[in-house]
């Protein structure tokens, strides 16, 4: 089917008076968008539910209403650093599981996508997985693969306390958030169940401290909803 924006070309001119240095200029039309995002989505293996929106989003206490603001902010400035942490414990059971983080950082990112912007969402398990298949890919070496995780306009790292932290992961998953924080327009979204300080390198912190942190103890909100949310 011809997008009925671009006419399959792809591409628009920007809307912008002619006084504008970007009168008259190019850019990629939101069909191209999507499917960018989509190709993306599917390399490096995370589920994305793509039905989700906004509306979607279930406030049950403080913690979901902070995660609720931050989206639309985010969503409309999407060049920030937003952390989103439970207060689990390692090893110990708690109430943080449950409570919308994942349905959050997905919903964000489809919200990108409609408004044109690439997203993706991505556990970081899966992106451990993918930069590990770069170590014997000569096309595409691990260098190569996380540069592409850098790059991409939005990224929701999710479960990020849950990867196994061996060397190699910490190094690899550090220079990732690093490389984003340090580069002007990216906008990151980091997800975890844990408290940061449980798992993650106190330079990584820092990072995170310097954009939105959000705590959210909530309640589990899967018995109300007869099923699994998340």
């Amino acid at each position: 089917m011809t997008c009925e924006i671009c006419g399959g070309s792809g591409f628009v001119r920007q809307d912008v008076p002619v006084y504008d240095p970007n009168f008259g200029k190019l850019v990629a039309c939101r069909c191209k968008t999507q499917e960018n995002a989509a190709r993306m989505q599917v390399n490096w293996g995370s589920s994305l539910d793509r039905s989700l929106g906004l509306a979607d989003f279930l406030v049950r206490g403080e913690g979901s209403k902070r995660m609720l603001s931050a989206a639309r902010s985010f969503i409309a400035n999407p060049t920030q650093m937003v952390t989103v942490y439970g207060d689990a414990v390692t090893g110990q059971a708690s109430s943080a599981n449950g409570n919308g983080k994942t349905t959050w950082a997905q919903i964000i990112v489809n919200e990108c996508i409609r408004r044109g912007v690439v997203a993706v969402y991505i556990t970081a398990s899966d992106a451990v997985e993918y930069l590990k298949g770069g170590i014997q890919d000569k096309h595409m070496n691990v260098e190569a693969r996380l540069q592409k995780l850098t790059d991409v306009p939005v990224l929701a790292l999710d479960e990020l306390t849950q990867a196994r932290w061996t060397e190699w992961v910490s190094d690899q998953l550090s220079t990732l958030i690093d490389r984003r924080y340090r580069l002007h327009g990216r906008g990151t979204l980091l997800v975890m169940d844990e408290r940061p300080s449980e798992n993650l390198h106190p330079r990584l912190i820092s990072r995170m401290r310097e954009g939105v942190v959000i705590k959210n103890s909530d309640t589990d909100m899967r018995p109300s909803l007869g099923g699994e949310l998340l």
